[in-house]
This record gives C-alpha cells, sequence and structure tokens, in this order.
C-alpha cells in the first residue's frame, strides 16, 4: 500500500516566529522525496506535522483524498524510522519486527510470514534472534526500518536515519533503503541535511530554506540547473563570483554575459568540476593555496585575481596533470559559458 500526499498551505511558528511559512506540495504515490536543508529550515517540523506529531497553525494535509490534518498518529498508517534506533532492548530482531503487528491483532501464522519476509528483504535473517546489544549499528537501523515496514504502512518517514552512523556503513545503508523502498513502493519522505544522501536516493529533492520551499526538482535537475542562488549554492561544490559589468557587458575568461540593465551586478556560479586548467592568457591566473589528494579526486583550493578583487576558488579532478601540482604553484583555470549560472547580485 502507498498514498499520495498534498501539503496545502502549511503555516506553522512557534513564540511566533514562523517555523513554516506556507508550504504547499505535492507528493505521487510511491513516490520517494527528500527534504533538504540546514539546521532551522523547517524540515523536521514539516515532517512531524505529517506524521501527526506537531499541528499545523494552518492549511491543510491529505492522504489520498482523506483530510488527516487534526487525525491523531495512530490513526494515519504511518511508519517512521528516527535517527535514534528506538529499539526495544529486551526483544530480538524478530520481535521487534513483529511488535506493531502484534498490538494491532494481527494473527499470528500473518506476522510469521510478515517478518520472514522482511528479515530476507532486510538481510537479517541470519540475525534474527540476536537483541538489538548484539547488533551493529547498520543492522539495528535495518531493523527499525523492517519494524516500520510491518503494518503495510501507506507513508513511510525517514528522520535522518543515517546520520549516527559511520561514513562506509551509511553509505551502504542508504543504497538499502532505495532498494527496499522501490521494491515495496511505500511514498516516503526522508528529512536530512546531507546532499549526496538526498541526490542518491530521491525521486525528488525539496530544498528549503526559512520555512519556505527553494526549489524542488529531480536530482538531475537540482544538480544541473537550480532556479535559485540559494539552490546553486547548496547543490554541488560550486564556485561563486561577483562581478559588474563595463561597458554594458561581463567577460570572464571564456564567459562572456549581457544583462538586462548596464549597472547590474551578478553572480556567476560555476561547479568545482567544471573549472578546467587551460594555457597561460586563456582564463583566470590563480594560485594553488591547499591541495587535497581524495584518491578519484584531487581538490585545489585556488586564490585568483579579478576585477572584484581576489577570488577563492576550488577545482576538482581525477587528471594525472591535477596530481602532480602543489600548493603554490600558478596555473590558469576557465570554465565553458554553458557550465555558470548566473543570478541578480
Amino acid at each position: 500500500m502507498s498514498t499520495p500526499i498534498s501539503i496545502q498551505g502549511i503555516t506553522k511558528s512557534f513564540n511566533d516566529k514562523p517555523a513554516l511559512r506556507g508550504i504547499d506540495l505535492e507528493i505521487a504515490q510511491g513516490e520517494m522525496i527528500a527534504l533538504l536543508g540546514s539546521s532551522g529550515c523547517g524540515k523536521t517540523t514539516l515532517l512531524r506535522i505529517i506524521a501527526g506529531l506537531g499541528t499545523p497553525d494552518g492549511g491543510r494535509l491529505l492522504f489520498g483524498s482523506k483530510d488527516v490534518t487534526a487525525l491523531p498518529v495512530q490513526q494515519r498508517r504511518i511508519g517512521m524510522v528516527f535517527q535514534g534506533y528506538s529499539l526495544f532492548p529486551n526483544m530480538s530482531v524478530r520481535e521487534n519486527i513483529a511488535f506493531p503487528l502484534k498490538v494491532a491483532k494481527t494473527p499470528a501464522a500473518a506476522i510469521r510470514h510478515r517478518v520472514e519476509e522482511l528479515l530476507v528483504m532486510t538481510g537479517l535473517t541470519e540475525r534474527a534472534d540476536f537483541h538489538p546489544n548484539q547488533l551493529s549499528g547498520g543492522q539495528q537501523q535495518r531493523t527499525a526500518l523492517a519494524r516500520a515496514l510491518a503494518p503495510k504502512p501507506d507513508v513511510l518517514l525517514l528522520d535522518e536515519p543515517l546520520s549516527a552512523l559511520d561514513a562506509q556503513v551509511r553509505t551502504h545503508l542508504r543504497d538499502e533503503i532505495a532498494r527496499i523502498q522501490r521494491n515495496v513502493g511505500t511514498t516516503a519522505i526522508l528529512v536530512t541535511h546531507d546532499q549526496a544522501e538526498a541526490l542518491a536516493i530521491a525521486d525528488r529533492v525539496v530544498i528549503m530554506q526559512a520555512g519556505r520551499i527553494e526549489q524542488a526538482a529531480s536530482p538531475e535537475e537540482l544538480y544541473d540547473s537550480p532556479a535559485t542562488e540559494f539552490s546553486a549554492s547548496f547543490i554541488g561544490t560550486r564556485n561563486r563570483i561577483e562581478l559588474r559589468p563595463e561597458a554594458g557587458a561581463l567577460r570572464l575568461g571564456n564567459f562572456f554575459y549581457r544583462p538586462a540593465q548596464d549597472s547590474t551586478a551578478v553572480t556567476l556560479w560555476v561547479r568545482s568540476e567544471d573549472l578546467r586548467v587551460c594555457a597561460p592568457g586563456e582564463g583566470l591566473e590563480a594560485r594553488i593555496e591547499t591541495r587535497l589528494y581524495q584518491g578519484p579526486v584531487t581538490r585545489l583550493n585556488l586564490i585568483a585575481e579579478s576585477p572584484a578583487g581576489d577570488l577563492r576558488l576550488r577545482l576538482d579532478g581525477a587528471s594525472r596533470d591535477l596530481r602532480d601540482l602543489r600548493a603554490g604553484d600558478r596555473i590558469n583555470v576557465n570554465f565553458r559559458p554553458e557550465d555558470a549560472h548566473v543570478f541578480s547580485a
């Protein structure tokens, strides 16, 4: 089972300070949405309202055609996975998964069948009789995911479920969550501050800022075509270059731009991986401030001179030429005009 979700004009304030400012969002049946933003942007407040753990000051929330705005959490047919695993320490993996089914008075045979199905799906069959203190963090979180899915919820809510795990386990479990969600087909909402996690797991990413939706789009669209300067700054590692056109045009290396008004200042956002080393005289001259070798990627932090003063840029790449460069070296960098995103300053 899964259900579409309609969020219509949801508002919420705490001590007269707005946390959500008229949120409108349509989530399709079976879609995985990631709410992405920095601390205080409103993503967790919105998730709590969807779960029924908070009440909006205004607006409506629909699951399918049913208005659930005032419906208590236990009547919403949701499953939740939190950052903390919240497992019962005195119960085995099997018993933790079975718990919500027993509370719902599901027949014993149906419970056994559903638990075995989820043990296989989450790769926990060999740990079925272990207790939480005998499991790794990733195994505990998979148990929590299986328990949330046990009653076949209409909506699965994931509140920063991977942030307590180390990097390698987090990457593996992220992929597992994506696989399981697509296999089950449950409508899912993930709250995260990790852009790599959001881009990897979601059908659409919703960037939030100051209680508003900044942009909602597919990971590819967000990465390639940010609609606002905030989206450009938040997704990927981009270089920000602020310039004021002279004589009605702006030129920076290969980049040429003619703004609508001669005096309009603009900001260029260029992804670090779109910067390229070029021949002297063809681009911006820069000095390498620091060099970070990270296996498949070498990162160079650069200081370049421009009409606006020193620019701090970052160049990412994996070529042999970058590996041979060192701090203090001078290079020239450029970018393709189509790789620059222009916004009014």
